[in-house]
């Protein structure tokens, strides 16, 4: 005959009182800090994204700071307005001279600086570059109202990515658009 009599009764109580709720607060311990880990790690992911977003915003703003400073130069809004930045004009070379130094000042990126007519057409450059970017002529229609990204292109001769940065150059007097300076 079997024993099923009282030994089982207590074998059973036990691993109804003791052993199966202990299995069941492990369960619920490991789930609890499975589920913590996982929020760590989201807000770190979190975190550290928000702050390369911050730091890709801050180095892209100091991209745009010389270009906007260069485009309220009174002198150069004065010389576009009065055409002196035209092929036959004397002061032509100058401009080509002061676009070189401003590229030879930054030895870090090595810049090509550009008077652009309102059209995007390059006056003047600092060097080669710019006949190479094709900005689609609606963007320059629609106009800047401050120093922006134009084009972003990546050139495959030099495995680099070129940025077109460029600010509005305004007649100081009337606020006409006169063109832009472009960084390239």
């Amino acid at each position: 005959k079997p024993r099923g009599g009282i030994e089982r009764k207590i074998l059973t109580s036990i691993l109804w009182v003791g052993i199966l709720p202990m299995a069941l607060a492990l369960l619920a311990g490991y789930l609890t800090a499975r589920g913590g880990q996982s929020n760590s790690v989201q807000q770190a992911l979190a975190t550290d994204a928000r702050r390369t977003a911050a730091g890709l915003a801050l180095a892209a703003e100091s991209l745009l700071r010389p270009v906007e400073r260069l485009a309220y130069d009174p002198h150069l809004a004065e010389s576009m307005r009065d055409g002196l930045l035209r092929e036959d004009s004397p002061a032509r070379a100058e401009w080509v001279a002061w676009l070189e130094a401003m590229a030879r000042a930054d030895a870090t990126h090595h810049p090509v600086f550009a008077i652009l007519a309102p059209d995007g057409t390059a006056l003047l450059t600092s060097g080669p570059g710019f006949d190479t970017i094709h900005v689609p002529r609606n963007r320059w229609s629609r106009g800047l109202t401050k120093a922006d990204y134009i084009d972003i292109d990546y050139v495959p001769q030099t495995n680099r990515l070129t940025a077109l940065v460029a600010a509005p150059i305004a007649d100081p007097v009337s606020g006409r658009l006169l063109g832009y300076i472009g960084e390239l």
